[in-house]
This record gives structure tokens, sequence and C-alpha cells, in this order.
């Protein structure tokens, strides 16, 4: 015996037959604020195609402000590395991967710097702190830590008798521009703002020229006195085996350096600073008294 068909009920949409005069009802979506505000989709339009025409230049990430002149400060000037007098230093590393862990004693004779220091690192993949301690018990200590491959945020302390210090820095770094913001002694809990301030931002405009801008905010004289405020300008052209750099800063300053590769293990690097100096001119009245 043959058995029925059986019905599937995943097909009565589809086998109903609408009656004549009678339209089907449509679902309909209940449009949210942000996507019927024409300011909205204006904004989102223009990011959009901003975003866009950017991808579609290639830029790359300009790297950091502090390192604008890298290549001839750290590379090939000898800053870094001269000091006088006799140096030794005994370090030992107890662990490299994945967590590093290594220790230092620096003694120093002649110099500039402390007799004796004592200094750790302690760092893996996405933190690394530092500390060291002199010979005048002056301790200082450094920590980063990187949320993800493009923020990276940082605290600096200092304890010394003579002048303790804190330094806040964040860092973010994206495709094609780089953010740092800098916070030196910061109090914004008193009466007025006091500490260092600073902002800057530096952007690729093509593969090869980079523009930046720096603003500055000093308020460090007690009594609530209102601070001072400046702007520098940042420029770098890097053509692979050749690299220039202009400084303009808000102190009447200009900082020029070119660096190039002549040889595969030989680089040579120039740099010159050109300072405004402020002429004021006093002008002497003398009033006569009848």
């Amino acid at each position: 015996m043959s058995q029925p068909p059986q019905l599937d009920i995943s097909q009565l949409s589809n086998a109903t037959v609408p009656l004549p005069g009678l339209n089907p009802l449509k679902e309909e979506k209940a449009s949210s604020f942000w996507s019927s505000n024409p300011l909205y989709s204006f904004v989102n339009n223009v990011s959009t195609t901003i975003t866009s025409h950017r991808q579609s230049l290639d830029l790359i990430n300009p790297g950091t402000m502090e390192n604008i002149n890298k290549e001839v400060s750290r590379d090939v000037f000898l800053n870094q590395l001269s000091f006088q007098g006799l140096r030794a230093d005994i370090s030992k590393t107890f662990c490299f991967k994945p967590d590093t862990f290594q220790v230092s004693h620096s003694f120093s004779v002649g110099g500039q710097a402390q007799p004796y220091s004592f200094n750790a690192v302690l760092g893996n993949d996405s933190t690394f702190f530092q500390g060291s301690i002199d010979s005048e018990y002056s301790l200082t200590g450094r920590l980063n830590h990187a949320w993800d491959k493009h923020i990276i945020s940082k605290v600096t302390l200092q304890l010394a008798e003579q002048q303790s210090m804190c330094q806040l820095e964040h860092d973010y770094e994206a495709s094609d521009f780089s953010l740092n913001f800098k916070a030196l002694n910061p109090d914004v809990f008193g009466k007025s703002l006091h500490g260092v301030y600073v902002g800057s931002i530096l952007q690729s405009l093509t593969p090869k020229l980079s523009v930046g801008i720096e603003s500055v905010y000093s308020a460090m004289q007690p009594g609530g006195a209102v601070g001072d405020a400046g702007i520098s300008l940042y420029g770098r052209y890097n053509n692979k085996n050749w690299i220039a750099s202009a400084q303009f800063l808000n102190a009447g300053q200009f900082i020029g350096s070119f660096w190039k590769r002549l040889a595969p293990n030989v680089e040579a690097g120039v740099e010159t600073t050109i300072s405004a100096v402020r002429i004021q001119t006093i002008c002497l009245q003398r009033s006569n008294q009848l």
C-alpha cells in the first residue's frame, strides 16, 4: 500500500496564491537615526572617500617625531657612545626568550657619570621594564607596554635628591601617520594646569615625503602663572640612499640634517643649526616738567 505524500511545511509560503485585490504585507525596516541623518551620511561619505584615496597612494608609516633625524644624530654621530674618563660595564643575561632578564654593573672614573650604577632589564614581547640606581641613590625606572602593534604607552620615573621627574607618553602608529602625546610632571588636579604637555603628529604625503607639527604647552612656574605655548614644524624626505630633514623649532631655531650612504658599510651625515637672535630696542622717553 502506497503512503500518502508528506507535506513540507517550509514550502507553504511558496505555495500560497495571493487573492485578487489584496497586496501582500511587506516588512518595513525601521531606519536608525544615524543612517537617516543627512549630516552623518555626508561626513561618512567624505571619510570613506579620503580613506580610499589615502590607500591608493601606497603611503608608509613615517616613524616617530623623535627619530626624524635618527640616521645622523644616532647612527653617524658618536654622541651616544662618547664619554670622558674610564668606564667599565659588566653584564649578565639570565634568560632571553620568551622573557628577557638582564643585570649590569657600571663603573666610571674621571667623567660626569656616577662612579657606580646598577641596572636591571625585564621584558617580553609586549612589556619592557628597566630600572637603575646609582651611588647617590638616584632611582630611575622606565616601563613600556604595547597594547597592540600600533599603540604603545610609556612611563618614566626618576627619584633623586635634587629633582624628581615623572613623564607619561603615548604613541599611536597608523599605516601612514604617527601620533605622540607627552606629559612631564603633570598636575591636572590643582588650581591651574601645571607641567609640560606635548602633542605631535607626523603625516606621510607621499611614499618619500612626510611633514609634521608639534605643539608644546609649558607651565612650570609656581604660583599659578600662565604657561607658554609654541608650535614647531618638521619635514623629512627619504630617498633610500639619502635622507634630508628640517626642523623649525618654536624657540627660533632651524636644524637641518643630511644623511647619505656612500657604500654598503660607509655612511656620512651633516647637521647644521641656525638660531635667530632676538634684538630688543629700548626707547627712552624723557618728560620735562614745567
